[in-house]
């Protein structure tokens, strides 16, 4: 990586736009950052890791500021789907757009690459879940159930996809690690696997159709998919004058 400084100069970087692997950008090896209902203290480290990237470089993005990452910390009561936060504002929230929300681990080693258990440990009601609801300014519903009583530390991911137009091409920046379920190597074909998630995907497929670009590049971060071996993206290209749909295809890598 370079530099901060001089990632900030523009003479050395002018156009810069980034992408994000968790194994060498955020430190950490972390599937299943959107597998609902896992316990594992890897992907639940994602948003920690991931602020601190925006920090340092993925601020050159042209991505808006205003959906940042949620950091918060809220109550829980054991079998309840309502997470209750007496200082955050939900009220803006759009629960469809949002990434999982995860309960941080918790401990000072929680983001270590190896050595701790990623099961074993951390607070009891760490973990991945769905926002089913914003029920108003401070409580959410969410899934699964909390398991425990307590209170926690945890963070609502950010949007990190987004669209840039240079020449005859728009560029389509993907982030495969947010919203990742959880593979299954003995079953690559499994339906209903993602790398990308589900609104993330019909937000491609909307912006590549409304795309009158002579050419649609995909960047994502140079990731593999083998373990995903279902097609996960289908690439729609038109034509640039007339919009007719020239083809479309699945992209697979690896």
């Amino acid at each position: 990586m370079p530099s901060a400084d001089d990632v900030r100069h523009p003479q050395h970087n002018p156009e810069g736009l980034f992408n994000f692997r968790f194994e060498f950008a955020c430190g950490n090896n972390q599937y299943g950052a959107g597998e609902v209902g896992l316990r594992n203290r890897r992907p639940v480290f994602r948003d920690i890791a991931l602020k601190a990237w925006y920090d340092y470089l993925g601020w050159s993005n042209p991505v808006d500021p205003s959906r940042d990452i949620l950091f918060g910390r809220a109550s829980f009561n054991a079998g309840s789907p309502v997470l209750t936060d007496p200082e955050a504002d939900f009220s803006q929230l759009d629960s469809l757009e949002a990434a999982t929300l995860h309960v941080h681990w918790g401990t000072p080693d929680a983001g270590v690459m190896d050595g701790p258990s990623d099961t074993e440990g951390g607070n009891p009601n760490a973990g991945v879940y769905r926002i089913v609801e914003v029920l108003d300014a401070n409580r959410l519903k969410i899934r699964p159930a909390a398991r425990a009583d307590g209170k926690a530390a945890y963070s609502i991911g950010r949007v990190s996809h987004f669209r840039k137009s240079v020449s005859n091409a728009d560029f389509f920046f993907l982030d495969t690690r947010s919203h990742r379920m959880m593979h299954d190597m003995n079953r690559p074909r499994k339906k209903g696997v993602s790398m990308i998630g589900a609104p993330r995907k019909d937000w491609l497929k909307r912006e590549m159709q409304a795309s009158r670009a002579d050419l649609n590049p995909v960047e994502e971060g140079t990731d593999r998919w083998v373990a995903y071996r279902r097609p996960q993206v289908i690439f729609q290209y038109y034509d640039g004058i007339t919009g007719e749909l020239l083809y479309a295809e699945s992209i697979l890598a690896g």
